[in-house]
C-alpha cells in the first residue's frame, strides 16, 4: 500500500486577521488573494481604489480562474455576455464575474451534464447524510478542486460520454443524521443502502454493485490520513485524452500573464486592450497554433521550437505541424493576436502596434513546469500530481477537524465502502479492491465514521 504523509499545518485566514485593521498597506495586500482582497474590500470600502489598481493580480487571477480555457462559458446561456459586461468595468471586476460564472458552471450547470456529482444530501438505507460545509479551508477547497476540475477537457466540454470522460467528480464530509450500524444490516438491506446511495448520487437508473466486497474492513482515522483518497486520476495516459492539450492552452495563458509587455498593454490608465480584448487574445493564440490532441503526449518542448521537422522552417512559413513546442512559437503567435484583435477592433495604440511587429521582443517564458519537462506528456504529469497534493492537504485539513482531538486518532475508525464496482477503484485510494469493467467509469468511495462520513469519487475510462 502506498502512503501520503504530510505533517500537520496550521491554517489561518490572512484576511480575516485585518478585516478590522484600517491601517492596512501595500505589502499586506499583495500577500492576500483575490478572494481575501473582495472581502476586504467589502469590510472597508475605503480600501477599494488601492485594491481595485492591483491590475496585475486580477489579470493573473482571471487567468487561474478560467483554467486556460473559455469554452466552458459556451454551455451556460447569457455567459459571454455577462463576461463581457463585467470586463466592462475593469480587471477586479472581470475577475468577480468570471469567478461567479465559473461557479455556476461547476455547481449547477455541470451537474446536469456529467454522470456524477455530489448532491447536498446523500441517501443511506434508513439515514440522510447531509453535506458539511463550516470546515476549515472550506473556500479554499472549493477554488482548489475548481482549477482542477477545469484542467480536465471533459469539464471544459460539457462531460457529454459518461463511459470515457475523466474528471473528478469531488470530495465532500457529511454528517450522519440518524445513525445506523452497518454490521447489523442483513445483506439485502446492505445492498439495497449502497444501491440507493450511488443511485442518488449518479442519478442512474441501474447499478452494479457486489454488496459482499463492497464493505470493508474499518481503518483508523490515523491509517486514512497516512493513506488518504483523492478524486484526482493520474494512472494510464489512454484515459486522459486531450490533456495534453488543456496544459499547453494554460500554459500559453500563464506565459502572457507573467509577461511584463503584455501585462502592460492590460493595465495602468489608458491600457491598449480590456480585460475582454486581453482574454480574446490569449484564446485566439492558442487556436492559431493548431496543436493535434492525438499527437500532442508526445510533443517535445523547448525555448526553440520546430515545424514539420525541418530545420529553419519560418514560423511564417507553409507548415503543416510543430514537431516540437518552443515559446518562441507562441510569443509569434501572440504577437500576431496582438495585430488581429487591434484591427478588428479599431484600436489605435502605439505601444499594442509596437507589440505587434516582427521585431519586437515580449519576453515570454515557460512557466517551470514545462520549463523543466522534455515533453507535454511530463509536464500534464507533474500538474496533476500538483493539483492532487494540494487537494490532500486541504482535505486532510477537514479530516482532522471532523474527527476531533489528535489523540483520538488511532482509536477513531472509519469503514471504506466501494460504492462502485469498478475496475480502477485503487487508483483512488489504494486500499481500495479492483471491481469489475463497469463501463461507467465512475469510482466512488465512503468512509463512514460514527458521526460523519467522507465520499470521494472520480470518472475515468473504465472499457
Amino acid at each position: 500500500m502506498t502512503t501520503n504523509k504530510r505533517s500537520e499545518t496550521t491554517y489561518t485566514t490572512t484576511a480575516d486577521q485585518i478585516l478590522g485593521n484600517e491601517d492596512v498597506g501595500g505589502l499586506v495586500l499583495e500577500h492576500l488573494s483575490p478572494a481575501e482582497l473582495v472581502k476586504l474590500a467589502e469590510a472597508q470600502p475605503s480600501l477599494l481604489p488601492q485594491i481595485k489598481a492591483l491590475e496585475a493580480r486580477w489579470l493573473r487571477g482571471c487567468v487561474e480562474l478560467c483554467g486556460g480555457t473559455l469554452p466552458w462559458l459556451d454551455k451556460m446561456d447569457g455567459a459571454r455576455a455577462r463576461l463581457e459586461s463585467g470586463c466592462a468595468n475593469g480587471w477586479m471586476e472581470a475577475w468577480r464575474t468570471l469567478d461567479a460564472l465559473r461557479t455556476d458552471y461547476l455547481t449547477s450547470t455541470l451537474p446536469k451534464l456529467a454522470a456524477a456529482h455530489l448532491p447536498e444530501v446523500l441517501p443511506w438505507g434508513e439515514e440522510q447524510w447531509s453535506r458539511l460545509h463550516d470546515l476549515p479551508q472550506e473556500a479554499a477547497l472549493r477554488d482548489a478542486f475548481a482549477r482542477c476540475a477545469l484542467y480536465h477537457p471533459s469539464v471544459v466540454d460539457g462531460c457529454g460520454d459518461p463511459q470515457c470522460d475523466t474528471y473528478p467528480v469531488g470530495a465532500a464530509f457529511y454528517r450522519r443524521t440518524a445513525l445506523s450500524d452497518l454490521g447489523s444490516m442483513d445483506e439485502d438491506a446492505i445492498e439495497d443502502a449502497i444501491a440507493s446511495a450511488i443511485l442518488k448520487m449518479r442519478g442512474d437508473d441501474e447499478s452494479v454493485i457486489d454488496a459482499e466486497e463492497a464493505i470493508m474492513k474499518p481503518v483508523s482515522v490515523s491509517a486514512l490520513l497516512a493513506n488518504l483518497p483523492s478524486p484526482v486520476y493520474i494512472q494510464h495516459r489512454h484515459c486522459l485524452r486531450g490533456m495534453a492539450c488543456r496544459r499547453v492552452e494554460r500554459a500559453i495563458f500563464d506565459a502572457a500573464a507573467s509577461c511584463g509587455p503584455f501585462v502592460a498593454l492590460c493595465t495602468g490608465e489608458t491600457p491598449a486592450l480590456t480585460p475582454a480584448q486581453a482574454l480574446e487574445v490569449l484564446c485566439g493564440t492558442w487556436d492559431a497554433l493548431r496543436i493535434e490532441s492525438d499527437c500532442c503526449d508526445d510533443l517535445p518542448i523547448g525555448a526553440k521550437g520546430e515545424y514539420d521537422e525541418e530545420e529553419g522552417m519560418a514560423h511564417d512559413g507553409p507548415w503543416q505541424y510543430i514537431s516540437r513546442l518552443g515559446i518562441d512559437q507562441v510569443e509569434h503567435a501572440l504577437k500576431a493576436q496582438l495585430g488581429a484583435v487591434a484591427a478588428k477592433h479599431g484600436i489605435e495604440h502605439a505601444g499594442l502596434a509596437a507589440a505587434a511587429t516582427a521585431d519586437a521582443t515580449l519576453g515570454l517564458q515557460w512557466d517551470d513546469g514545462m520549463a523543466g519537462a522534455a515533453k507535454v506528456e511530463d509536464a500534464t504529469d507533474a500538474a496533476l500530481a500538483a493539483h492532487k497534493e494540494e487537494l490532500a492537504t486541504l482535505i486532510e485539513a477537514q479530516l482532522r477537524a471532523v474527527a476531533g482531538d489528535a489523540l483520538s486518532l488511532e482509536e477513531a475508525y472509519v469503514t471504506p465502502v466501494m460504492l462502485t464496482s469498478s475496475d480502477a477503484m485503487s487508483e483512488y485510494w489504494s486500499g481500495a479492491k479492483n471491481g469489475c469493467n463497469d463501463h461507467e467509469g465512475l469510482q466512488a468511495m465512503a468512509f463512514v465514521s460514527e458521526a460523519w462520513v467522507l465520499v470521494v469519487a472520480g470518472n475515468c475510462a473504465s472499457c
